[in-house]
């Protein structure tokens, strides 16, 4: 099933694009997109989880079931003073 992965902030900038499109098997947990995109770009700051996912613009989490066609959001934490 196909779904799409959308990077903002930092993640945009270390992966060089906003989007991602993914084919995962029927079934697949967000954990099993994140495990593609980091195959996909190493750089991705993504081992510290700190982001949150959104899944259709829902915050989800990363043992959500995934549907053909979901939008994926990674939403970088923000810091400031």
């Amino acid at each position: 099933m196909r779904v799409s992965i959308h990077l903002h902030g930092l993640h945009r900038a270390a992966a060089g694009a906003g989007q991602i499109d993914l084919n995962l098997r029927e079934g697949a947990r967000v954990t099993e997109a994140l495990a593609q995109v980091m195959a996909v770009c190493p750089n991705l700051p993504l081992a510290d989880e700190s982001f949150l996912v959104a899944v259709n613009d829902r915050v989800s989490h990363l043992e959500e079931v995934l549907q053909p066609e979901d939008d994926i959001s990674l939403l970088p934490f923000l810091g400031g003073g």
